[in-house]
């Protein structure tokens, strides 16, 4: 019941704004309203408005941890799915990254992060369309953390070892940072699905 911006980058058609479902594309509830004992504790999908304040809901979209990601139900509408890793590094690229740095971690890039943000978010220039804006994150412990300058995004790539690949942009910060650690499975991120 909700229509989504999107926008064409390369060869790759993107929402061009946060995912905001609370339920599965079959249907199925996605579990949200944690506590942070719930949040920090729970190894199913969950999701969560920041701050449980509604009106973030339509400015920022919904955060979501590991376990929904990972969830052969799918967060995103049925036509779409969260981008892999070699997706988001494919976009990278057609902003002009090189290879060799889209597969490095850490902060890569130069521009690439500039490129991607809104331009009333930081240095973001918005010239990619994709029009990232600060939605902060909710961490691994329960808490809701840095709504003005920092947002996430999962990836559907585990780096190997359970554990999987995402995306951060930092509102000073021009780069892209492309990281995954155990700790970071129970963070709360942001999605923007792809088109199959």
């Amino acid at each position: 019941g909700y229509y989504y911006e999107t926008t064409q980058i390369g060869s790759q058609c993107w929402f061009a704004e946060n995912l905001r479902t609370a339920v599965y594309a079959n249907g199925d509830s996605i579990q949200g309203q944690l506590s942070t004992t719930e949040w920090l504790n729970t190894n199913e999908g969950a999701q969560a408005i920041y701050g449980n304040i509604p009106a973030y809901l339509e400015s920022r979209g919904r955060l979501y941890n590991w376990f929904a990601i990972n969830d052969n139900r799918n967060v995103c509408p049925f036509g779409w799915r969260v981008p892999s890793d070699t997706e988001f590094k494919d976009l990278e690229m057609i902003l002009g990254m090189s290879e060799s740095e889209s597969n490095s971690e850490g902060w890569r890039g130069t521009d690439q992060g500039q490129q991607m943000k809104s331009s009333n978010w930081g240095s973001g220039s918005n010239s990619s369309g994709f029009t990232a804006i600060a939605s902060g994150y909710r961490r691994n412990d329960g808490l809701f953390v840095s709504i003005n300058d920092y947002t996430g995004f999962w990836s559907s790539t585990s780096n190997g070892t359970e554990l999987a690949w995402n995306r951060q942009l930092y509102g000073g910060w021009p780069e892209v940072y492309r990281g995954g650690s155990e700790s970071e499975n129970n963070n709360g991120f942001s999605v923007r699905c792809v088109r199959d």
